[in-house]
């Protein structure tokens, strides 16, 4: 092989090789909620170090069986057992995020990073299982578990089919708990950053801004003759946003409306018929809020009341 040949080869290689890297960050989302385990050792918690503008987290904290244990540059526990994963279990690792007000949150995976004593990540290794919850009480497990063998080891969770993860207003808090289960009664394991600037864990996600939500109002009234109703009276709706005009018909009382009308609009209200003249034939209409006497008289009417 000639040599362009092989630096052809590398190059094509290469452009490969990040188009895959980016295709597989841009299929989880951007890190919307990192901890970057780097300096901790034995903590009780820890801080979010890498936080999208658009949501609140919480701090990565313990259940009262996952009491923190030595590591370092770790968020560490001896106190996942080797008896299974269950939501009823007290040995987990938590922590919380909601979008903030004006945004939605979509969640696409957790990853995370994973270490700790040799024996208890020994063939045939750790099981490890997220579980997730809307009100902080009720959670449910996150597809089946995955199991490594050896540290460290990386793991991802798809979150992207989990229906009940994606467009979440800024009212709901999701709270994620991590479960292990490994080879001994108890074991050092735990989320590990390798080196400075590293996630040992982190939540993954788009957020989206919420559009302003559309007003409705109506327009509506009567039309008389000396106080009495006129039926089966045409009246015609035009201008605003309407692409069309609308037509009803008044009721055998003389009553109309229009219904399901953006507010904020600028309406041209008529009234037809053959029959009577009216004083104010067309009206010019501007909703801001429902308008209930929205009302048409004919020429000489004594009995009109203020629209």
């Amino acid at each position: 092989m000639n040599t362009r040949g092989f630096i052809n080869k590398i190059s094509l290689f290469a452009v490969c090789a990040v188009f895959v890297l980016m295709t597989n960050a841009s299929a989880f989302g951007q890190v919307l909620v990192g901890y970057d385990f780097t300096g901790l050792n034995t903590v009780a918690t820890a801080n979010a170090t890498t936080v999208n503008p658009n949501v609140t987290p919480t701090v990565l904290s313990r259940g009262a069986g996952a009491a923190a244990s030595a590591g370092a540059n770790s968020f560490r526990t001896t106190g996942f057992q080797n008896n299974g994963i269950s939501t009823a279990n007290t040995d987990y690792f938590q922590a919380s995020i909601n979008a903030n007000t004006g945004f939605t949150l979509s969640l696409s995976s957790l990853t995370a990073v994973l270490t700790g004593t040799a024996t208890f990540a020994n063939a045939p290794g750790v099981t490890s299982q997220f579980a997730y919850s809307l009100d902080g009480v009720n959670f449910t497990l996150i597809g089946s578990p995955q199991t490594i063998v050896g540290v460290p080891q990386n793991l991802t969770v798809d979150l992207t089919g989990v229906t009940a993860l994606q467009n979440l207003p800024s009212t709901t808090t999701v709270t994620f708990r991590y479960y292990a289960s490994g080879q001994t009664t108890t074991g050092g394991f735990g989320f590990f950053s390798g080196s400075a600037g590293t996630n040992g864990f982190a939540i993954n996600g788009t957020t989206a801004p919420v559009g302003p939500t559309a007003a409705f109002g109506e327009i509506g009234g009567r039309v008389t003759a000396n106080g009495r109703g006129i039926p089966k009276t045409v009246l015609v709706l035009s201008g605003g946003d309407l692409e069309e005009p609308r037509f009803v018909m008044t009721n055998s009382f003389g009553y109309y409306n229009f219904s399901d009308l953006n507010v904020g609009q600028t309406y041209i209200l008529e009234v037809k018929s053959n029959r009577y003249t009216f004083a104010n034939p067309t009206m010019v209409v501007n909703l801001m809020e429902n308008l209930s006497e929205t009302n048409f008289y004919t020429v000489n009417d004594s009995n009109k009341s203020p629209r």
